[in-house]
């Protein structure tokens, strides 16, 4: 197992709450080192993208050069890649458990500011799910993407 406790537990939470809109499959390769942690497709509308799965510690994200390396090589040519990050803490206040969502195109904003990156979205406990998966999908389509129904 190459993931941490957390990192399974919110990898678990992700694929229950996401499972009835989108196939997801857990990467873990050795192979090819910095693939992205969760390959995903939009069961109805055959989006599909990458997903890099952190938990925060502190303010900052943690990532391996080769990670960063292939987020934004990737993202960089049109591949639908994001980074979602999940905060534990209390139910509310101001170090209430969160979740963030960036898109892999700000990877080095991302690595310099941590969760106070202007780039990313953000939900508090209790988390609005339908909203994270809206999100999650709208960020796999460029702006001038179509969706092909053949």
């Amino acid at each position: 197992m190459y993931y941490t406790t957390n990192e399974y537990k919110f990898w678990k939470l992700l694929r229950d709450k996401m499972r009835k809109e989108f196939i997801l499959s857990r990467i873990e390769s050795v192979v090819s080192v910095g693939i992205p942690d969760v390959f995903w497709a939009h069961r109805k509308h055959g989006t599909n993208g990458w997903m890099e799965l952190k938990i925060v510690h502190g303010k900052k994200l943690r990532f391996g050069k080769e990670q960063a390396a292939w987020i934004k090589q990737h993202a960089k040519a049109g591949v639908p890649v994001q980074i979602i990050a999940l905060k534990h803490g209390p139910p509310t206040g101001p170090n209430a458990k969160a979740i963030y969502l960036w898109d892999g195109k700000d990877i080095d904003d991302v690595k310099a500011h941590g969760i106070e990156s202007s780039s990313a979205s953000v939900w508090s406990s209790p988390f609005e799910w339908p909203e994270i998966i809206g999100a999650i999908n709208k960020k796999s389509c460029a702006p001038d993407t179509k969706v092909s129904k053949d």
